[in-house]
């Protein structure tokens, strides 16, 4: 594959994954730069993601980046995809002409893999046909020793939930409560109001359990989920295709009322007026006036 084009009901998981290794390694953020779909030359040869060290002396300790050093080039499969033995050998020849293009030190550079299935095939090429030592110092990482460059292989469904939520998730096959905690931890890091590729794809490929999300009577998802779509419409195809517009509409169209009559009060009027004038019911408006 040259050019990354996704087939898997139009879902464009590579673009989720540009924002979740960013999510996975925020912490550095200010010593990294993400390029994504860097292109080695004027034809369509294309690295799905790389990560180029800003201060050469900033060590990543987080298990997926520890092995980085200047110049890291990433190939993400996407849960229904793998890494072959070519796919593996393709990524090489990329990085043997970053190398040449932007006349990196050979040293310097790093190739990690992802993907969501156990690599079986792959490992035992690397073992047992080039002889490679074959480590796994985190859980769902495995290090290759002994080929031209430093390698990672990361099975994403055994990383940890705790430390790598982001990757992990990268799934159609997710639980209700992982996609409440997923939003709630997006929230909790002030993302979940920008137009982004990372939620959009996953409310996309889990469209069902956002159903259940919803209905499971937490008033704190709901109100995520409301203010994203309020504040940038991102969300509007899916809540349309789940049936969640008008309930959406309907908290939207409170708020903005419960603001209107906070100004009314602030101007003195009565809470019957107030009541009148923004059609909330005078309970409402007795506690805004608490």
């Amino acid at each position: 594959m040259v050019v990354l084009a996704e087939t898997e009901e139009n879902i464009y998981w590579h673009s989720a994954f540009y924002e979740a290794i960013q999510l996975e390694l925020s912490e550095y953020a200010d010593s990294l730069d993400f390029i994504n779909e860097y292109q080695l030359s004027k034809e369509a040869l294309i690295m799905d993601v790389l990560v180029v060290k800003k201060e050469q002396d900033v060590h990543i300790e987080k298990n997926i980046g520890s092995i980085f050093k200047g110049h890291n080039i990433i190939e993400y499969k996407s849960e229904k995809d793998y890494i072959s033995v070519d796919d593996y050998y393709k990524v090489f020849g990329y990085a043997n002409l970053y190398k040449a293009f932007e006349h990196a030190n050979i040293d310097d550079i790093t190739i990690t893999f992802v993907e969501t299935k156990h690599p079986r095939n792959l490992l035992n090429h690397l073992k047992t046909v080039r002889g490679f030592e074959i480590i796994e110092p985190y859980n769902g990482i495995y290090y290759i020793k002994g080929d031209l460059f430093p390698v990672q292989i990361i099975e994403s469904k055994r990383l940890s939930k705790e430390e790598n939520i982001w990757i992990k998730s990268l799934s159609s096959n997710l639980k209700a409560a992982d996609i409440a905690k997923l939003l709630e931890v997006y929230q909790s890091i002030g993302r979940i109001e920008k137009n982004n590729a990372y939620i959009s794809v996953i409310m996309d490929a889990n469209a069902e359990m956002m159903k259940e999300v919803l209905a499971m009577s937490s008033a704190v998802l709901k109100e995520i989920l409301t203010e994203a779509f309020e504040k940038n419409g991102w969300m509007k195809e899916a809540f349309e295709k789940n049936g969640w517009m008008k309930e959406a509409e309907a908290k939207i169209e409170e708020r903005k009322a419960i603001e209107v009559a906070k100004e009314l009060l602030n101007m003195g009027m009565t809470i019957e007026q107030v009541a009148k004038a923004t059609k909330l019911s005078l309970e409402k408006i007795i506690l805004l006036k608490q």
